[in-house]
């Protein structure tokens, strides 16, 4: 009997293959499957989804195989929300995850921690808004749900 060796994988398939910036590849493989799941689950097809979408069905088609080459983030978000859909983005504590500057923890209601984060900050991590999203301006990356600016 042969024996099958296996490696622990870190949680981010994207990270254990040593792809470049694997963080950002998984929220936008993340993303990417829920749009897949919301045409796949109103039965349309991929030409009427693009009409919905307002992009061509070569996109649609491979944002479902999950070829995201020149899809953005933002770009997937906002795809999202034309389909009806929210993004949450959720933040949770990481090993030795430093805090960055102009945050500080604070406790949370639900006994947990979050950041307090200060507009210089949040202008800091923030290079430029996305242009015309129908949603909130985005959190960066380090902040909690229960932010308060000051």
């Amino acid at each position: 009997m042969t024996k099958m060796q296996i490696e622990a994988s870190s949680g981010n398939v994207f990270a254990d293959l040593g792809i470049a910036e694997p963080e950002e590849a998984l929220i936008q493989a993340d993303l990417a499957l829920a749009i897949g799941r919301h045409i796949a689950g109103q039965g349309w097809t991929q030409t009427h989804a693009a009409r919905v979408l307002g992009v061509q069905q070569s996109d649609v088609s491979n944002i479902v195989r999950g070829r995201l080459k020149g899809f953005s983030i933002e770009r997937l978000v906002r795809l999202l929300g034309k389909l009806g859909q929210s993004v949450r983005v959720v933040v949770a504590d990481r090993p030795q995850a430093a805090t960055p500057a102009g945050a500080a923890p604070v406790p949370d209601h639900e006994g947990g921690d979050c950041l307090e984060v200060s507009q210089q900050a949040y202008s800091a991590q923030v290079s430029r808004r996305p242009a015309n999203i129908p949603f909130p301006r985005p959190l960066p990356a380090f902040a909690l749900p229960h932010v308060k600016e000051g």
